[in-house]
């Protein structure tokens, strides 16, 4: 049953798989959507890479500023 319901209503990363990499790496810039098909995939994989640890590093300091973690 489960599966069937996750089939009707796939998730996020599901839809839209390889547009929301390109989207992320071009920071929504569809006008640079092009130029990136252009680079190789270990250098977009390596800038998502970087794109979620900043993310997550931001996140902890404003966790760690709010004091929800020491």
């Amino acid at each position: 049953m489960e599966e069937q319901d996750n089939d009707k209503n796939p998730s996020f990363e599901k839809r839209f798989g390889w547009f929301a990499i390109i989207n992320r790496v071009t920071l929504d810039d569809i006008s640079k959507h092009e130029e990136t098909f252009g680079k190789s995939l270990v250098e977009i994989l390596n800038q998502l890479t970087y794109l979620i640890q900043k993310d997550q590093e931001i996140e902890r300091h404003r966790k760690k500023a709010m004091g929800q973690i020491s």
